[in-house]
């Protein structure tokens, strides 16, 4: 059975349907070729905290390898946000943050 991974995902401003659909999609296809299951998807339309507390509570109470993001801006939109919210996921789960790819 591989490990489970959680996503989080911000869809930005301006991204179309098919643009989240493809990250999902590339979200998934990166955890199979990293050898993890990734379980679900949460999701938000601006970095906040609602979705990201979502994924900090179901990782506690299932369990989980890590969280998986696209890339850091989903944690927030300056380096020091990001920080802080990968510190906090790592501190409240005990598990790491796994970013697919990052920000250009």
């Amino acid at each position: 059975m591989r490990p489970t991974l959680f996503g989080y995902l911000v869809i930005q401003t301006g991204m179309t349907a098919d643009d989240a659909a493809q990250l999902r999609a590339a979200l998934t296809a990166f955890a199979e070729r990293e050898g993890y299951s990734l379980e679900h998807i949460f999701e938000e339309m601006t970095p906040a905290t609602h979705a990201l507390a979502a994924v900090i509570d179901i990782t506690l109470e299932q369990g989980a390898a890590g969280v998986l993001v696209s890339r850091r801006s989903d944690l927030g939109e300056i380096h020091r946000t990001q920080e802080l919210a990968r510190q906090r996921i790592e501190r409240e789960t005990g598990v790491r943050v796994i970013v697919m790819e990052p920000d250009r």
